[in-house]
Parts: structure tokens; sequence; C-alpha cells
């Protein structure tokens, strides 16, 4: 669904094979993964399939398109981590876990980071695949990662903190540390000037990235926070909560100036490109496309 115009696009449907997970590819493409271990380019405005990569059996469970170099990450059956050439759809590399690949994120040009089972991060070349350094913590479990800054990402190893560590040495650089329960959601300002955070303490914390101090803790929220998103210029700020309260927050002036309500729980919410439109999708299986000066609903697609 375009979120701009809320235009469907030309729906998929492949019997060959299980479709398994998926990635956008900018905006013109998807990749498909299956459960026969290939993966499909498909062009979003024809329909047609563009590329295929041929994979050697087992489910794709994680894929992860770099078009700036060309590349392709796909994890076989969790424990298979495949590097592809995109041009030449040639297998580069494959790298074998004895756990599960729990995540993995790109870094630009340079790097690609992935977590096994909860406790070990390896940091990878991207052009090649070759393994430039881990970390591991074999007493404490990680939780999540996330990307943050071209130098560093996130890490959260305790229900209510987030650490920042630098990319590709893995040396801790700082943590955010306040909420008083489960951190649910984090967003990055697009200066990298303020880290958003939202917790099932009710709370959005806004934190200065370089002190790594907290700058005001928002409440408003009656439940939970499930999901925080940002504007493209940094301007507004929005914090939906488990019931399907949504709100939004002007960044400069840290003041509420919308309130959305949805019918029922939220899966998530997103800004729109040009930041005129919210659009959410919830239990009741609708997504829906919000105006975001007036919170008047645009359409509904059930």
């Amino acid at each position: 669904i375009d979120l701009m115009t809320g235009e469907t696009h030309p729906i998929f449907s492949d019997p060959a094979s299980k479709i398994t997970v998926f990635g956008f590819i900018g905006a013109t493409s998807v990749a498909v993964g299956y459960a026969d271990g290939s993966v499909k380019f498909w062009d979003l405005k024809s329909g047609l399939v563009t590329k295929t990569f041929l994979g050697s059996g087992g489910a794709v469970t994680w894929l992860h398109p770099i078009l700036e170099l060309r590349r392709i990450i796909v994890v076989i059956d969790k424990r298979r981590f495949q590097f592809w050439d995109v041009d030449r759809g040639k297998l580069l590399t494959t790298i074998q876990s004895s756990l599960d690949i729990d995540a993995g994120l790109s870094y630009g040009r340079k790097y690609f980071l992935i977590l096994e089972g909860g406790k070990i991060l390896k940091v990878f070349e991207a052009v090649s695949g070759r393994e430039l350094s881990r970390f591991e913590e074999p007493e404490r479990k990680f939780l999540g990662v996330g990307n943050f800054l071209p130098q560093y990402f996130l890490i959260s190893d305790d229900i209510s903190r987030l650490r920042l560590y630098t990319v590709p040495k893995l040396q801790l650089a700082g943590t955010f540390e306040g909420h008083k329960d489960w951190i649910t959601a984090s967003n990055l300002t697009p200066d990298a000037g303020i880290l958003v955070t939202g917790s099932k303490d009710r709370t959005v914390r806004l934190w200065d990235v370089a002190s790594r101090h907290p700058i005001r803790v928002i409440k408003g929220h009656t439940d939970e926070i499930i999901q925080t998103d940002i504007t493209a210029d940094g301007q507004r700020l929005i914090s939906a909560d488990i019931k399907g309260v949504i709100k939004t927050w002007d960044v400069a002036e840290l003041q509420q100036d919308l309130i959305i309500g949805q019918t029922d729980a939220i899966f998530s919410v997103a800004f729109s490109p040009d930041g005129k439109t919210i659009a959410t999708t919830s239990k009741d299986k609708t997504a829906k496309f919000w105006d975001l000066r007036t919170g008047k609903l645009k359409q509904n697609i059930v």
C-alpha cells in the first residue's frame, strides 16, 4: 500500500513455494524469501519477477538487501548466513552458525552485524562477508539490537536499558537508562541529536545523544507504549499505546498537539515520507490513513 495515496499495488502470487519473509528494496521493488530457500525480486508496478536467487534448501528466515554494494544477505533455517552478488546472482560465501541468528543490521557500505543466540554479536565486512570482530556476553542475554549512527549500534540487554556500542570494534560507548519497564520502541531524529524511546511504563523519553543524558520524560498515555516514530524533518513525534490511542507531539516545544483514537489495539504506526499522513495497522485487521493536520481518517483499508 502506498502511504502517500493509499493506493494498493499488485498482489504477488507464487504457488511454487510458500512465502516466509520479505523486505522492500527502495520504492520500486520488494525482495521475497521462500520456504524452498530461494529469493525473488518483484517489481512493485508490474508485479513481475525481475531476479531470482536459488538457495541450497531450507526456508529463508531473514533477508536484507544492501543495494549500494549490490549484495543481498540471506539467513536459511535461522543458522545459515549467506552473502549473494545481486548482479551476477552468485553465492559469495556461506557462514554456518551453531546458534539461531536472531537479527541482522547493515551499516552503510562497510559493515554488517548479526546477533546469534541472544549472546554473541558479530561484525562482518559487507563486501566480502569476512568476520571482523565479535563480542560475547555468556552471563547476559541480549534482548534486541537496532541501527543508530554509522559508527554505533544500540543494544538492549536489560528490559529498561539501552547500551551504545561502536562499530566495528564493539566497544561500549554509553548507556541510556531510566525507564521503569520494557523499552518497546526507539527512534533517532534526522540530525542524530535526540534519541526517542517508548516503554511499557507508559512514558516516552527524549535523550541527548552526545551526553547520553535525558532531556524530557513525556507523560500522557494511560497504557503501555508500543511504538514511536519521527517525521523526516524531525519536527513531529508520534506515540501509540496498546489500547489504540495515538498522540503526536511537537519536538521543539515538547507539547502534545493531536490525539487520534483507534477502535482497536494498534500493531504498527508510521509517518508518510512527506510527514502529512499517519498510517496504522490494528487488531481489527484494517490499515488506516490519518490526516496529520486535522486528525481525521482519510482512508480505511479492510
